[in-house]
C-alpha cells in the first residue's frame, strides 16, 4: 500500500483562513448593530425625558413671568424658591444629559448592557418634586406608597425605568382629572411559575383620589 502525504494548495488554506476571518468581523458586526439598536431606544427615552424636564422648564419660566408680572410675588423668599425650583430642573436636565454621552461611550465600549443598582424610592420621590414644580398652583399631590416588603434598591437599566416613572407620572398628571394621583409599585410573582421562583414582575398602577 502506498502512503501518500496530501498537502493543500496555499492558496486554499488561505481562502480558509481569510473566510474565518470574514466570518468573525461578521459576528463582531451583528453584535454591534444590536448595542445599536439597544442605544437608539435607550436613546429614545432619554429624549423624552428631556422633553418633559424642558416643558416643565418652560412652564415654571412663564409662571415666573405671570407672577411677577401680576406682582404676586410679595417678598423675596418667595421668589429665591421659584428660581431655585426652576434651577433644580435645570440641573436634572444637564444630568441626564451626561447620562446620555456616558450611554453611548459604555455602548462603543462594550456590546453588554450595563445595570445600575438605584432606589426606587429616592427615584420616585424625584419625580413627585418635579411635578409639584411644574403646576404648584393647582395643589397637585403625589403620594408614593412602597410596602415593606418590596425592594428598595433593585438592579436594572435605569435608563429605561426612569423613562417609565416620568411618564407614569406625567401621564397621572395630563389625564387625571382629579387635584390628587397616588401611584403605587408593586413586585408581583410571574404566572406559571414555581411559587419558590425568585423571578418577579414590577407593576406600576396609577390611582385617581
Amino acid at each position: 500500500m502506498i502512503n501518500q502525504e496530501i498537502n493543500w494548495p496555499y492558496s486554499f488554506s488561505n481562502s480558509i483562513r481569510n473566510y474565518e476571518e470574514e466570518k468573525e468581523k461578521q459576528t463582531n458586526l451583528c453584535s454591534r448593530l444590536e448595542a445599536g439598536k439597544l442605544a437608539r431606544i435607550n436613546c429614545i427615552d432619554s429624549i423624552q425625558y428631556i422633553r418633559h424636564i424642558v416643558n416643565a422648564c418652560t412652564v415654571s419660566k412663564l409662571n415666573i413671568e405671570a407672577k411677577v408680572r401680576d406682582k404676586g410675588l410679595n417678598s423675596d423668599s418667595e421668589i429665591t424658591k421659584v428660581l431655585t425650583d426652576t434651577s433644580m430642573l435645570v440641573d436634572n436636565l444637564r444630568d441626564h444629559l451626561n447620562d446620555i454621552i456616558f450611554l453611548f461611550r459604555k455602548t462603543i465600549e462594550s456590546t453588554n448592557v450595563e445595570l445600575a443598582e438605584f432606589s426606587l424610592r429616592k427615584m420616585l420621590n424625584g419625580t413627585i418634586a418635579a411635578i409639584r414644580v411644574i403646576d404648584e398652583d393647582e395643589k397637585i399631590e403625589l403620594r408614593e406608597k412602597i410596602g415593606n416588603d418590596i425592594y428598595d434598591i433593585i438592579t436594572g437599566d435605569r435608563f429605561r425605568i426612569r423613562a417609565v416613572l416620568n411618564q407614569l407620572a406625567e401621564s397621572a398628571i395630563m389625564h387625571s382629572t382629579n387635584s390628587k394621583v397616588r401611584v403605587s409599585i408593586d413586585f408581583l410573582p410571574p404566572q406559571n411559575e414555581q411559587s419558590n421562583s425568585k423571578d418577579r414582575i414590577l407593576k406600576f398602577v396609577v390611582h385617581s383620589v
